[in-house]
């Protein structure tokens, strides 16, 4: 599990170039919504402990 939060803390946190044409937006925004899903998912997992997770989400002010 502690494998995961880091490529997930990037994935959620990650930021487009200011001159980022729209492709590259749209591709920020769906690994953003992905990795966020990918949050979700494991959350429904029953005996899996998130705390790492859910620490750095409402570190960063999102609510789960």
């Amino acid at each position: 599990m502690d494998g995961l939060v880091d490529p997930l803390e990037k994935s959620v946190t990650n930021k487009t170039k200011p001159d980022a044409v729209k492709q590259e937006v749209d591709r920020n925004e769906d690994m953003i919504r992905s990795a966020l899903r990918a949050i979700d998912s494991l959350n429904r997992i029953k005996y899996v402990t998130l705390k790492l997770i859910f620490s750095f989400l409402n570190a960063h002010g999102i609510s789960a």
